[in-house]
């Protein structure tokens, strides 16, 4: 697996991060020509530049709203992991609704968490939470979904499925557990009297397996 970082400015790479990345088969900084090539085709909705690459990294402030809007059709279309890192994002948000999606600010982008994501990569698979918690992106993530369950259980909006806001990474490891089987269930369908109970009691045995 391959990803491409669509970047601007060279300069802003070199001063965040250590790696050589002209050394990495599995990275592509698309910059210089290439950059201003990439441009004139978004602006007639061809993405020949990136097709070849699962997972798409871009600059968010160098290119105009509406290049981003169709990077992101094409990444929703083909459900193919994108990253928007930019100065100006003060915090880190992912949603794997339509598509994986991580925004999140340069420095952590280009982070020693990028060489973790990259070794990742090595072993065909593309982890976005990688980039935004590290090693440490499994307990993160279960600490922040116990923390955000409790909190909606307590304003009384958790009725379905849809409202515990469980991304399909951690679904697909919760669904294992014989007493979470509803999750399986349409994502509109009614939450058993006690779901929010049993999710919370596996929640707090994974937390705990992580520690």
């Amino acid at each position: 697996m391959r990803l491409a970082i669509i970047e601007d400015r060279i300069s802003r790479l070199e001063n965040l991060s250590n790696l050589s990345f002209d050394k990495i088969p599995e990275v592509k900084v698309i910059s210089g020509q290439e950059f201003d090539d990439l441009i004139q085709q978004l602006k007639g909705n061809d993405l020949s530049l990136v097709q070849s690459f699962e997972c798409i990294a871009c600059h968010r402030s160098a290119l105009a709203i509406e290049q981003r809007e169709v990077i992101k059709r094409y990444c929703k279309e083909k459900k193919r992991p994108l990253i928007f890192f930019s100065g100006g994002i003060s915090s880190a948000y992912f949603n794997d609704i339509d598509f994986p999606f991580l925004s999140i600010n340069s420095k952590d982008f280009y982070s020693k968490h990028l060489e973790l994501f990259i070794n990742e990569l090595r072993s065909g698979s593309v982890n976005l939470l990688l980039l935004q918690f590290g090693e440490r992106w499994r307990l993160s993530l279960l600490l922040q979904l116990r923390d955000q369950l409790i909190v909606a259980r307590n304003k009384g909006k958790v009725n379905r499925i849809n409202d515990l806001r469980i991304n399909s990474l951690m679904k697909s490891d919760l669904v294992k557990f014989k007493e979470l089987a509803y999750l399986e269930s349409s994502e509109t369908a009614k939450l058993p009297v006690d779901g929010v109970d049993r999710l919370l009691a596996v929640l707090s045995e994974l937390i705990n397996d992580c520690l």
